[in-house]
């Protein structure tokens, strides 16, 4: 299983909280790539935290 660029080997392991970049009128799936300019201080530190 894989979240991001973490790897889980069971459901159990995956993590209680995850991060998610709300952004208005896109779908992002799991594996999927989106290339974006984030260039807000709020939202480069979220991104680092991610």
């Amino acid at each position: 299983m894989q979240a991001g660029n973490a790897h889980y080997r069971l459901a159990k392991d995956l993590p209680l909280t995850i991060p998610i970049f709300p952004l208005e009128g896109a779908l992002l799936l799991p594996g999927g790539r989106m290339p974006l300019n984030i260039f807000e201080p709020r939202y480069l530190q979220m991104v680092d935290e991610a």
